[in-house]
């Protein structure tokens, strides 16, 4: 091997060092343990997705003075049945009291209003500071009627009677009722429940529940 060949090779040699190892490694990968994140990349949104959505025609202000009770319901509502209203309302009744023994809040909440729902917590708060539980047993659902009806913009609010064979009583952890059992006896609540027609969720909200004056 010349002279002229070993220069050669030693410049090659100096060329190929410098190209691959004269770069700094990124600092994140030099210290050790450090953890790494991996980035999350937002996906192009399809045309679908990036539309905006077109707003609702505003619904027509009518006046049902000129109608009465249920009939008003009915006019806003043309598929509103009543006797399909009173089975779910009937149903609503003993769910109500099924999930109230249990003192479920959550599964009170969806179907309750918050106005109704803030003071059934406080009731609830007041058995859980002494350690009970309400304790009503439905005999059975004599009769179930609507006792009035109307409506208040494009929201439908009936009124509903129900009267019951029913005791109501309170339990403390252990499962004994709290002072004097009470018996069954027929019961009159009025339950007061509202929908908006133009909602897409077909369910009704428990407002307020009362006893006849």
């Amino acid at each position: 091997m010349t002279l002229f060949d070993l220069l050669f090779l030693v410049i090659v040699g100096v060329f190929i060092f410098s190209r691959f190892f004269s770069h700094k490694l990124p600092k994140d990968l030099k210290k050790k343990g450090k953890k790494h994140h991996a980035r999350v990349l937002d996906f192009p949104k399809t045309p679908d997705q990036t539309a905006k959505p077109k707003p609702k025609p505003a619904a027509k202000k009518v006046d049902w003075s000129h109608l009465s009770g249920l009939d008003q319901v009915k006019a806003a509502d043309p598929k509103f049945n009543d006797k399909e209203f009173l089975n779910g309302a009937q149903g609503a009744y003993e769910f109500y009291y099924d999930v109230w023994n249990k003192k479920d809040d959550e599964a009170l909440a969806n179907l309750c209003s918050p106005k109704l729902m803030d003071s059934l917590v406080e009731k609830l708060d007041a058995l859980d500071a002494k350690d009970q539980s309400p304790q009503v047993e439905i005999k059975r659902i004599v009769s179930t009627k609507i006792a009035d009806a109307r409506m208040s913009g494009r929201t439908a609010i009936i009124d509903v009677t129900f009267v019951a064979e029913q005791s109501e009583n309170t339990v403390s952890s252990t499962g004994k009722i709290v002072g004097k059992q009470k018996p069954a006896k027929e019961i009159t609540t009025i339950w007061t429940l509202a929908r908006p027609i133009d909602a897409d969720d077909p369910n009704w909200v428990l407002e307020s529940i009362a006893k006849p004056s």
